[in-house]
């Protein structure tokens, strides 16, 4: 469903679609913003041998150009997919005090600030990749992934259809609590019951697996 479509649903029969801007669209994003942090998504993860992976390296700059919505490595491979050595940014700063000062192929990296620094600083331009989990994001206009909340009508969230009843019931939860509706608990009870069913299907069955794959 996409944004718009989600809107129409939360509104349908219940709400004036003059509380669609910015009430309807407020609860939808407040409910994205529950479920996304919710679990341990497999959309939440990026492994390095899918699209968003890629880690363009510039010879001579050893501060890459980050993926969108980058929040945390989990591993780092060079050009042959040998895995570089993450360091705590104090022992990389101690290793490799000035790694501009020296110029080859990177065998260490920290993180600081969600930004990859590499040592020793890159000789030659490469792709690296990447495995990592995302900041909070959408499919902007249901197709790039995007940081931050829906906003454009077209826009989708990082799971799919299959699951996106999940929201339309918690926004609706919120709307009638806004209103003092007291069968907002019935919404909301709807809600937990859709995000168990989600966390079944797409949490528990990928327990085991080291990353979870992402359609993009």
């Amino acid at each position: 469903m996409t944004f718009e479509e989600l809107q129409d649903a939360v509104l349908f029969n219940r709400f004036k679609e003059s509380m669609r801007t910015p009430h309807v669209k407020r609860w939808l994003t407040s409910e994205y913003s529950y479920v996304w942090h919710a679990a341990d998504w497999q959309f939440k993860r990026v492994t390095a041998f899918e699209t968003g992976a890629e880690l363009t390296v510039t010879a001579g700059d050893n501060t890459p150009t980050m993926p969108a919505a980058f929040a945390e490595t989990i591993s780092l491979l060079n050009h042959n997919g040998d895995p570089l050595l993450q360091l705590d940014p104090r022992v990389f700063e101690a290793n490799y005090r000035n790694p501009s000062a020296g110029r080859g192929e990177p065998e260490a990296f920290t993180v600081v600030n969600r930004q990859v620094y590499l040592a020793p600083t890159p000789l030659t331009a490469r792709t690296f990749y990447l495995a990592h989990r995302r900041l909070l994001c959408h499919k902007a206009d249901g197709s790039t992934v995007t940081s931050g909340k829906m906003n454009s009508n077209a826009d989708t969230t990082m799971w799919g259809e299959d699951h996106d009843e999940v929201l339309v019931a918690g926004a609706r939860a919120r709307g009638k609590k806004r209103e003092q509706d007291p069968t907002w608990q019935a919404d909301e009870a709807e809600r937990d019951q859709l995000l168990t069913l989600m966390i079944g299907d797409l949490v528990a069955a990928n327990v085991g697996s080291a990353y979870g794959r992402d359609t993009l």
